[in-house]
């Protein structure tokens, strides 16, 4: 998914936003590997996420009600080493 899919709850917790039927859940994950823009996560209950659902981009999103946040998360394997998450610093 796109690095935007991924948030973080008080607790520490990443998770993704899932849509279904108009409606968001949070699904818990694991951020797996990551480059280009897209992370890798693995939901921490199988089948929770599977490829091909939409997920929101951008936290603003889930109250807005429009639809140009969702994405589709490409398939592939559903498990690698997991590692830390990339941290990126502006200019200078």
């Amino acid at each position: 998914v796109p690095e935007a899919a991924v948030f973080a709850g008080a607790d520490g917790r990443t998770y993704v936003s899932k849509v279904s039927g108009g409606h968001t859940a949070r699904v818990p994950v694991r951020v797996g590997l990551s480059g280009s823009g897209l992370v890798q996560v693995i939901p921490s209950e199988p089948g929770a996420l599977s490829a091909g659902d939409q997920v929101v981009t951008g936290q603003n999103f889930v109250g807005a009600g429009g639809a140009a946040g969702l994405v589709r998360p490409a398939g592939g394997p559903s498990s690698a080493v997991v590692g830390p998450r990339k941290s990126f610093r502006g200019p200078g």
